[in-house]
């Protein structure tokens, strides 16, 4: 008898064993400070709910052969857990690891959302209407913000107990500057 299947948005920390399809929305490779790489990836099930995966580096090559951004795939298992990055990159309250149990499988499925409809304009962030320790992305098609550079407005370079960052002003073109 098959699994059926679940979304992501039922996924709780003791579902180890499930089975969702969804599409990679995002995926980028990681390289750690002992020179090892991994991917991480933001999947999409076909409500539009998303979930951050992280993948093992020992697995690299395996994930690496399988995975494409913008496709479509049966996952099966993996370990949800609380997402405690200081950095969120979704929404999700939980991320995914995928363990040695994980298993993938292609499909070509045309009709299946590519992108959830999450938009803010700068002006979401002038008057304050974001989320703390949220990552926004401006770089790539799935932009959570929209808007060009304008501007370096702080720099502060690594010091004694200070981390090093730089702020920057973006602008759209409903913000007259």
């Amino acid at each position: 008898m098959s699994r059926s299947l679940i979304l992501i948005s039922d996924l709780q920390k003791v579902n180890n064993v499930w089975k969702n399809v969804v599409r990679i929305v995002d995926l980028w490779t990681v390289k750690e400070r002992n020179g090892q790489e991994h991917f991480e990836t933001i999947i999409q099930d076909i409500k539009g709910n998303q979930i951050h995966v992280i993948t093992k580096n020992h697995n690299m090559e395996l994930w690496k052969s399988r995975f494409q951004e913008h496709q479509t795939y049966v996952i099966y298992n993996g370990e949800p857990l609380d997402n405690d990055l200081p950095l969120k990159v979704c929404d999700n309250m939980l991320k995914v690891f995928f363990t040695n149990g994980t298993a993938i499988t292609k499909l070509d499925i045309l009709k299946y959302p590519t992108t959830s409809s999450f938009s803010s304009l700068i002006v979401d962030f002038l008057t304050g209407n974001f989320q703390l320790g949220r990552l926004y992305d401006i770089a790539s098609k799935r932009s959570y913000v929209i808007g060009v550079f304008r501007d370096v407005v702080k720099t502060q370079f690594t010091r004694e107990g200070k981390k090093a960052f730089i702020n920057i002003a973006l602008s759209d073109e409903s913000y007259d500057f």
